[in-house]
């Protein structure tokens, strides 16, 4: 029995030092990890910050005049140096009451050694309260597109 114990805790230190096939590492780049400053093709301004487990919050300059919610999503990686994205946000009209979700889906492209810039495009889609903003076949109206670039904001 006891050396049963002994062989299972063994090969259970062994399997747990074995690095995954599917590290985290690989998913979730370091070098795509921190914040941006966007430029979108339409002159608006956004700061986009990428989460080390794959989480992305987007703040807009027009959040304010376009009565939506900051942009929650995920990314992951798709290539060498890019990721894919997915966003939502909340549409208000003058009474507070939800209007509608907006869906952005991304590639950004990262470009110099340290990923100091980013370039990409995006499609934009509403849904109507009642809809799945989870499923793209859902949406109403026309996608909108656009492309951005961005810099890495760094402190100094």
């Amino acid at each position: 029995m006891i050396k049963l114990r002994y062989t299972l805790s063994i090969l259970f230190f062994v399997v747990a030092l074995c690095p995954a096939s599917n590290s985290l590492a690989d998913t979730f780049p370091k070098c795509f990890i921190g914040s941006y400053l966007i430029e979108q093709g339409s002159e608006i301004m956004s700061l986009w910050t990428f989460g080390a487990r794959g989480t992305l919050i987007v703040t807009s300059s027009s959040q304010k005049a376009l009565s939506f919610s900051t942009e929650h999503g995920s990314w992951q990686k798709s290539a060498q140096k890019q990721a894919k994205s997915t966003m939502l946000d909340f549409s208000f009209g003058e009474d507070g009451e939800l209007i509608n979700i907006a869906r952005i889906d991304a590639t950004t492209n990262f470009n110099g050694n340290n990923c100091e810039e980013i370039e990409g495009e995006f499609t934009l889609r509403f849904f109507e309260p009642d809809q799945d903003s989870l499923n793209i076949e859902s949406a109403s109206g026309e996608p909108i597109t656009d492309t951005f670039t961005g810099r890495r904001v760094n402190s100094e």
